[in-house]
């Protein structure tokens, strides 16, 4: 979507109605009156809402990959603990400060129970955290682990954090001190599987 201002206002229109209305409360019509065009007009650009809506999935996903780019790019982490902080401090970032990204995150997770296109782009996307896990953190400061065991790491750190806003966007805790005590069960099960 480079460089069409007509796409980007579409989109950037769906993402504030479909943050306030959820994906299934979101028709054309309405975001066509968010972006202050005509229906026909929007449809000049897209024939349908799972146009738009993949274009929507693919901007919420991309953004939690470039804030760990650039986190990586900043400092090269030294530790569990600083590679860790890659991927809490955007969690925390995203539920503290971009929490419509948050909650769209939330909403495809949710969609992908009816439509299998969302379900595979949302699969796809938890693959490549995963594999980001991995390389980041797994195979830099825990490479005497099981292959099972790295597996079952990177499913638990995003469950951790998943976690974390399921639970904070129902009832604000102290997200500092979660993420921290996150810290020492990952450091605690990395020091188990070198015995």
């Amino acid at each position: 979507m480079k460089n069409n201002p007509g796409k980007d206002k579409i989109v950037d229109a769906a993402f504030r109605v479909v943050g306030r209305e959820t994906i299934a409360g979101t028709n054309m019509r309405m975001i066509a009156e968010e972006a202050s065009m005509t229906p026909s007009n929007l449809h000049y650009y897209f024939n349908n809402m799972d146009e738009i809506l993949g274009i929507l999935q693919k901007k919420v996903m991309d953004e939690g990959i470039i804030f760990r780019a650039k986190c990586d790019e900043q400092h090269k982490p030294k530790s569990v603990d600083d590679a860790l902080d890659i991927f809490f401090l955007q969690k925390m970032d995203f539920i503290l400060r971009e929490k419509e990204y948050d909650f769209l995150h939330m909403d495809f997770w949710q969609q992908a129970h009816i439509n299998e296109e969302i379900r595979k782009d949302i699969a796809d996307s938890y693959k490549t955290w995963r594999e980001e896990i991995r390389q980041t953190i797994i195979e830099p400061f825990a490479p005497q682990m099981s292959e099972f065991n790295k597996g079952l790491l990177t499913y638990t750190l995003i469950s951790m954090m998943q976690g974390a806003s399921i639970q904070y966007h129902l009832e604000s805790f102290d997200l500092s001190g979660y993420f921290s005590y996150c810290k020492y069960i990952v450091r605690t099960m990395i020091e188990y599987d070198k015995a």
